[in-house]
């Protein structure tokens, strides 16, 4: 084999290799000047609100990959559950990253919403937002429903599920900020207790309760839950002093 054809083997090999395989990211400009980090071999298509888009010649599957490895170059933000890439420098907020399109003619497109969408969001939103606002909670919930939730529930002084109340304990005394949603049911009164442990506030226990009669909110130093014979009794109080009158929330075995 003649050098020459070697060269163009080698050539040729590298091609496919740079089609198939992800390799590097770099900054493009679309029609306005503003740049974007996109894989190699990209070029600027079109631009609206909400999108940005490119095409390349690369593989879907390169493509999909170094698309990842662009939006990582960007501030990592998150809220409502889910994770953006937040572009300072055009001030938007890439909400994912989709490759379609056929062979050597793939179309990558960003989509976009201005500013920082997780601005002035906080952990402790993001701790609370699996749980969704207690107004929200059907307080006639069935039992077998809120158990699936992993909800913990005293039905009568007893605890369906007490590994759930265990396992948010564990984490208070670790230090982890969390939350657990309570539903403690006694004859035909029920009531609804949502515990988080709050990073930003000078009183970390947050307690809410909603019943019959409306939903209170407050904020305290410390929680314990003391054991009593076979009850274990679970109370906060407003201040870390130890001969406070605690406040009761519930009471189960």
């Amino acid at each position: 084999m003649s050098k020459n054809v070697k060269i163009a083997l080698y050539v040729v090999i590298g091609l496919i290799l740079l089609n198939l395989m992800p390799f590097i990211t770099v900054q493009t400009k679309d029609d306005t000047g503003r740049s974007w980090r996109v894989p190699f071999a990209s070029r600027f298509v079109s631009k609206d609100d909400t999108s940005v888009s490119f095409k390349s010649i690369r593989s879907k599957y390169a493509l999909e990959k170094d698309s990842q490895n662009a939006l990582h170059s960007y501030t990592e933000v998150k809220c409502y559950g889910k994770k953006y890439f937040y572009d300072k420098a055009n001030d938007v907020t890439i909400l994912d990253a989709k490759v379609d399109g056929s062979v050597l003619n793939h179309r990558l497109t960003y989509s976009l919403e201005g500013g920082n969408i997780c601005e002035g969001w906080t952990n402790d939103d993001e701790v609370s937002f699996p749980f969704g606002p207690i107004d929200e909670v059907d307080l006639n919930i069935p039992v077998e429903e809120a158990l699936e939730k992993e909800w913990f529930v005293v039905q009568d002084g007893k605890a369906l599920n007490a590994a759930a109340y265990h396992d948010f304990a564990r984490m208070v005394k670790q230090g982890v900020y969390c939350m657990e949603r309570m539903i403690v049911i006694e004859g035909d009164h029920r009531s609804i207790v949502d515990m988080q442990v709050m990073e930003s506030c000078p009183k970390p226990f947050r307690v809410t309760v909603r019943d019959e009669t409306g939903i209170r909110s407050n904020y305290f130093a410390r929680f314990t839950d003391q054991e009593v014979g076979n009850k274990k009794i679970v109370q906060v109080y407003e201040v870390q002093s130890s001969d406070e009158e605690p406040l009761v929330l519930f009471e189960f075995e």
